[in-house]
């Protein structure tokens, strides 16, 4: 993805929410995760873990069964498997991206991450979806570095295929990221 259209490598633009970054035809804002979104999305990525707990709403809901019941469910429930995304309808639907091990520590794995960010745009690209919220995978529940997936990120957007329907993903992130995290996308796009 060096370079786009016109023969020219990434470039910055700003508009009402930011800089964006601009990639052929693909749109990447890098923002506080607090800031509003630049743009709609047609579905939001979640970092969950093996057994969907990162996720679940804080809520307490009332149980028609026996404690005993209920431990012996969650104890059979498989766990999802690292690397792999979960859908949640809604409006926009989550993508449960599933990059935390709670069993192990630490819980996540680069190549959980990687894999993780890889199935998200499959299956947007399968579902016809145009925008993405994206966060670094594995910087929220955990200690991954975020210059690092933010790297990894950029990596997986320029695999994309020109015939993917993904044409803008905002990434949030903590305020002490985004500027590490805008310089590390920036310079794997210009590879």
């Amino acid at each position: 993805m060096g370079s786009d259209a016109r023969g020219r490598g990434p470039r910055l633009v700003s508009d009402d929410f930011g800089r964006i970054l601009v990639a052929g035809a693909l749109r990447i804002a890098v923002t506080r995760a607090e800031s509003p979104a630049p743009f709609a999305v047609d579905a939001v990525v979640l970092e969950e873990d093996t057994h969907l707990l990162l996720s679940a709403p804080p809520d307490l809901q009332a149980s028609t069964s026996s404690l005993r019941t209920a431990l012996a469910d969650a104890v059979a429930a498989p766990a999802v498997t690292p690397g792999s995304v979960v859908v949640r309808p809604g409006r926009p639907p989550s993508l449960l991206a599933v990059v935390h091990d709670l069993d192990r520590d630490p819980s996540w794995r680069d190549g959980w991450i990687d894999a993780a960010f890889a199935e998200v745009l499959r299956h947007a690209t399968r579902a016809g979806m145009r925008a993405l919220a994206i966060p670094l995978l594995g910087t929220r529940h955990g200690r991954a570095r975020p210059d690092r997936v933010a790297r990894q990120l950029a990596d997986r957007l320029t695999a994309l295929s020109p015939r993917s329907s993904v044409r803008a993903v905002w990434v949030p992130c903590h305020p002490d990221a985004v500027a590490g995290a805008r310089a590390a996308i920036e310079e794997r796009l210009r590879r």
